[in-house]
């Protein structure tokens, strides 16, 4: 079975992705916009909350498959310096999103390129990737990923990372446009501080 968006569907994305650059806009006081549209939510740098615009496309289609056609299955195991995930599906179609989408966080990790600073936890998560083991498995049903932290933030990081990317499958879009709070095992770092501080949400709390 392959996944294919109708008009409606797809109409609907790019409303979504349109929505979030505005959004985004708002929650950022953006001097200019460099060198126009054409560049996609890639001229926000690492601010952008989903990346590049076929880094949004890729994401808004699995929070669809996720949190809206629950195509999308995720097991996460704490592990004492990090955690192990399993993220799979039955589509075939899903599953290649599934490693698009890990291919280009992956290289963003090892490449020290951030994505969604305007979140704290992302912000603090981009800061420490020096201080991240990351371990890939690509299968045919998804993929198997294994992240280890060098000390207790990281690893702090990483797991409370895990936890708010579970709920990107469950819940969608609207995870994704919370303010996650930094663990306190990194009591130095200091989320990112905004201008428009007036619009800004409050952090969201984790259990």
């Amino acid at each position: 079975m392959k996944i294919q968006l109708n008009m409606e569907s797809k109409y609907t994305t790019s409303l979504v992705i349109v929505q979030i650059l505005l959004w985004h806009c708002r929650c950022n006081a953006m001097p200019t916009m460099g060198m126009g549209m054409g560049m996609g939510m890639g001229g926000m740098g690492g601010m952008a909350p989903c990346g590049t615009m076929a880094e949004c496309r890729v994401i808004m289609d699995l929070f669809e498959a996720g949190a809206g056609e629950h195509l999308v299955q995720r097991q996460v195991t704490l592990t004492e310096n990090g955690y192990k995930s399993n993220t799979t599906s039955m589509n075939a179609s899903i599953v290649n999103l599934l490693h698009t989408h890990v291919q280009s966080m992956e290289e963003r990790v090892k490449t020290d390129n951030p994505i969604n600073t305007r979140d704290p936890l992302f912000a603090a998560l981009f800061e420490h990737t020096k201080d991240i083991t990351l371990k890939v498995n690509y299968t045919s049903y998804g993929v198997e990923v294994e992240e280890t932290g060098a000390n207790d933030c990281t690893t702090a990081l990483l797991q409370e990372h895990a936890g708010v990317v579970s709920k990107f499958v469950t819940v969608g879009m609207e995870e994704m446009m919370e303010f996650h709070k930094v663990p306190t095992k990194c009591p130095g770092l200091i989320a990112t501080s905004y201008s428009n501080n007036n619009m800004m949400q409050k952090p969201h709390n984790h259990p």
